[in-house]
């Protein structure tokens, strides 16, 4: 009788320590993530707005838009503009003929001055329109740049995504 009841008793453990195991497996398994799915689209979105050569070759092409400009092809003039203010406090001991002395304690010398200076190219062999037009090609060569780099980035992901 004994022996029954302690094959009884094992069994319910058994039955008890499964069904603690499966629900156990069933509730880790359930809650524990995959690797995230990418379709082309999210991975090209990710690679445009993440790689920094682009953003590289995009701030170069700001820089050269920012260049286009007549100021600095030489078609407006240029201004300069100076200022200086200095002084000096000095103590001054003067000897007379009669040979007496005469001090003066801080003596105060100052000077100022300004100067506006303007610089303005009349003709220079057409060296002033030739540079506008080779910052133009400058820029046009950085949107071109760019638009070569994002293709380029593309093609890249597109061809890393159907590889692999």
């Amino acid at each position: 009788m004994w022996f029954n009841h302690t094959i009884e008793i094992n069994y319910v453990m058994m039955k008890i320590k499964l069904l603690l195991f499966n629900t156990i497996f069933f509730l880790v398994s359930s809650e524990v993530p995959g690797q995230i799915v990418y379709d082309l689209n999210g991975c090209i979105r990710t690679g445009l707005e993440n790689n920094f050569s682009l953003l590289i070759v995009k701030n170069s092409e700001t820089i050269a838009k920012n260049n286009y400009t007549l100021g600095n092809a030489g078609f407006l003039p240029s201004l300069n503009l100076n200022g200086r203010h200095s002084g000096t406090i000095n103590d001054i001991t003067r000897n007379q003929t009669d040979g007496s002395q005469t001090t003066s304690d801080g003596e105060r010398n100052t000077t100022t001055s300004a100067g506006l200076a303007m610089d303005l190219t009349i003709f220079n062999g057409f060296s002033v329109q030739t540079t506008y037009k080779k910052l133009g090609e400058l820029k046009q060569i950085g949107e071109l740049n760019t638009q070569l780099a994002v293709e380029n980035l593309v093609a890249d992901i597109i061809s890393g995504y159907y590889n692999y």
